[in-house]
């Protein structure tokens, strides 16, 4: 019988924070934690769902405060969720990606030192069920949805919504916003008047 908890916290203690320890898988989570497997840093149980689902905290990442990780989502590395952020859905964070305030995740991949604040909100596009990458120094405050990269110093402002209902991937960064080009589309036919309909 799987036990009723998927996790316990561990009396190790987190080198910089700690009131927040490392927690130990009590049942295999996701195909790729064994139980028995030490994982990331909470600060209680209520980081971290132990229902029967895949959310996981790998590495070193944290979640603390009131902040909420739970159904498939995955952080590793040294992400950190917290304050009241929620990282739920088919989200995941890498490296030092930060979400914080009231910042809430149903998905896409956040990584590098990228941070997730204010009332961000970073989900998939409804039409396509694509959901956004946000990576480098960029900064999300605003509400962010489908195929769209956020790199460099890139931001989206509170308020502001980037929604894109296509299979194109729109490149935002500090600089300017744009279509990244299609890779599949071969020099020859890439290099024609785009205004010559094709015969």
């Amino acid at each position: 019988a799987q036990p009723d908890k998927k996790y316990e916290i561990t009396d190790i203690a987190h080198p910089v924070y700690p009131e927040l320890h490392r927690i130990r898988a009590l049942r295999e989570v996701s195909g790729d934690v064994p139980c028995g497997t030490l994982g990331g840093f909470v600060q209680s149980e209520a980081n971290l769902s132990q229902e029967q689902d895949d959310a996981w905290l790998y590495n070193d990442s944290v979640c603390r405060d009131e902040a909420r990780v739970c159904d498939g989502a995955r952080l590793y590395g040294q992400a950190m969720a917290q304050k009241l952020a929620l990282v739920s859905g088919s989200s995941t964070m890498y490296d030092n990606a930060i979400a914080c305030d009231n910042a809430i995740l149903t998905a896409g991949c956040i990584r590098n030192d990228a941070i997730v604040c204010g009332n961000a909100r970073v989900r998939e596009n409804a039409a396509t069920h694509i959901a956004p990458v946000v990576t480098g120094q960029s900064v999300v405050m605003g509400d962010l949805s489908g195929s769209v990269v956020v790199y460099g110093r890139g931001f989206i402002l509170p308020g502001q919504t980037v929604d894109n209902p296509t299979r194109r991937l729109i490149g935002l960064n500090e600089h300017c916003a744009a279509i990244v080009r299609d890779p599949g589309l071969t020099p020859g036919r890439d290099g024609k008047n785009r205004n010559t309909p094709e015969r």
